[in-house]
């Protein structure tokens, strides 16, 4: 079965939720998704969806794009916020497919940075962006609240193998 990527709907909340609640440590509310969704960043919430009938979910990714203080002045750069595929699904590609349309749109956009922070108990994401260029920047240990310790990544896109986004221009 064939899969395609779409934006998010507000009617997708439900089948994103049920996938976080299985698959993040720190799974995001339904309010959450909500608010997310019915804003003007909406557009950078995409879900991968079953092409015969649009309505199984089997992934999603969300990002935005935010202006950041560098050492040349301000830099607009994405932060990759959300990224997940159902279990049944993994290892088909799908997370792979899903960076490599952000990217592609990051570049549309204007934008060559891409940031993102993995929490240490998700290995797969770790080395699934390690293999699309992302290099660790920076360790944060597990605080004494509960926090478990994470990673915060970065992708500097000008230097990203070209085979990792130009499938999907």
């Amino acid at each position: 079965m064939s899969q395609s990527l779409r934006p998010a709907t507000p009617e997708d909340i439900s089948s994103i939720s049920a996938i976080e609640k299985k698959i993040q440590s720190d799974a995001w509310t339904d309010v959450r998704l909500r608010k997310l969704l019915g804003d003007d960043k909406a557009q950078h919430f995409w879900v991968m969806t079953d092409d015969e009938t649009d309505e199984k979910i089997y992934g999603y990714l969300g990002f935005d794009y935010v202006t950041l203080p560098s050492a040349t002045g301000l830099e607009r750069q994405c932060q990759l916020l959300r990224l997940g595929v159902i279990n049944e699904q993994r290892g088909l590609g799908h997370a792979s497919e899903m960076l490599q349309k952000m990217i592609s749109q990051c570049l549309k956009d204007g934008v060559l940075t891409v940031t993102a922070w993995v929490n240490a108990s998700a290995n797969g994401a770790l080395g699934l962006l390690q293999k699309t260029g992302f290099d660790i920047v920076q360790k944060q240990k597990a605080s004494k609240t509960g926090e478990e310790a994470r990673w915060r990544l970065e992708l500097s896109i000008h230097q990203a193998v070209p085979s990792v986004w130009k499938r999907h221009d």
